[in-house]
């Protein structure tokens, strides 16, 4: 029995923890989708001003779109840090990921490149 009400108040107590935890991950509905997204609803995301934000709408035109969010990391002015921040906020069309080459040049040490730049 005393099993059972401990059992029931570390639930009382982990539940609170456990949903504000949730409330904290951006759903997959409410991420930006980097192919469509406009330079003004990029800006809304932390560390994006106007002139990222338009090298990233310039980025996307002349590449033909995002294969995946790791596609940033091609664009010189983005910090690494800022990259970890905003990747979760982020999507491509129907969340696919075809980055399988970038993944390749990152562990071969080459720089990455963007979609389309050679």
């Amino acid at each position: 029995m005393q099993a059972n009400r401990k059992v029931g108040v570390l639930l009382l107590w982990l539940f609170p923890l456990l949903a504000q935890l949730a409330a904290d991950e951006p759903s997959p509905d409410t991420r930006l989708n980097l192919n469509t997204a406009t330079a003004e609803q990029l800006e809304t995301l932390p560390h994006v001003g106007p002139a990222f934000a338009h090298a990233i709408v310039e980025m996307r035109t002349r590449n033909g779109g995002f294969r995946c969010v790791e596609e940033l990391r091609a664009l010189p002015r983005l910090p690494e840090k800022h990259y970890v921040s905003l990747a979760p906020l982020l999507k491509v069309k129907d969340g696919r990921n075809d980055c399988a080459s970038l993944e390749a040049q990152r562990r071969s040490g080459q720089p990455l490149r963007a979609t389309g730049s050679q």
